[in-house]
């Protein structure tokens, strides 16, 4: 049986266990391994201000007990996530991510965009079509859409969801991140 996919609000009851399932499963990420370099890290909390983010500048959507969920944020949004990034209290990017950020903003789409700004799927249940069926809302809309990512095994899942590869970006030091778009 397919499980049901629902869009999160503020204040939905699945969002701890949302910013758990995005911990546990970028835990081992190159891009987190890069960004946060051996430092001391609270991905939970990472990920809990991302969820915040993308509620107000996106959408969130997850299965019943968030086992999986996809991140998205609108390109006509960005101002708003800049205010949020600016709180006091919001996780301060590394100088490595606001580099990298700086280089991978100039591969995005000129054209009012989805960003896939993140999908994780709990590592026990990797493999079952979760992660397809989180992110199938977004892409049934036939909007342009993009994203990043620094796996190549990730690079082969978005590619048989209609992702293209639009851009390589060697980051210094840093992983290699392959820049993706689909177009309707």
């Amino acid at each position: 049986m397919t499980p049901r996919v629902d869009r999160l609000e503020p204040g939905d009851p699945r969002l701890p266990a949302a910013a758990d399932t995005l911990a546990a499963a970028m835990a081992d990420s190159p891009w987190i391994e890069w960004v946060f370099a051996g430092e001391p890290r609270d991905l939970r909390a990472l990920y809990a201000f991302y969820l915040e983010v993308a509620l107000r500048c996106g959408e969130v959507w997850a299965t019943p007990g968030a086992e999986a969920v996809a991140c998205w944020t609108h390109s006509e949004r960005e101002g708003d996530a800049a205010e949020l990034f600016a709180r006091s209290d919001a996780p301060v990017p590394s100088a490595r991510e606001q580099q990298a950020a700086a280089l991978l903003a100039s591969h995005a789409p000129v054209d009012p965009h989805w960003r896939l700004a993140a999908v994780a799927v709990v590592p026990e249940q990797q493999g079952r079509g979760l992660g397809t069926r989180v992110l199938q809302p977004r892409l049934a809309e036939r909007a342009l859409v993009s994203l990043e990512t620094s796996s190549a095994d990730n690079v082969r899942f978005y590619a048989r969801l209609g992702f293209a590869v639009t851009a390589e970006v060697e980051l210094p030091d840093g992983p290699r991140t392959w820049v993706m778009q689909r177009t309707p």
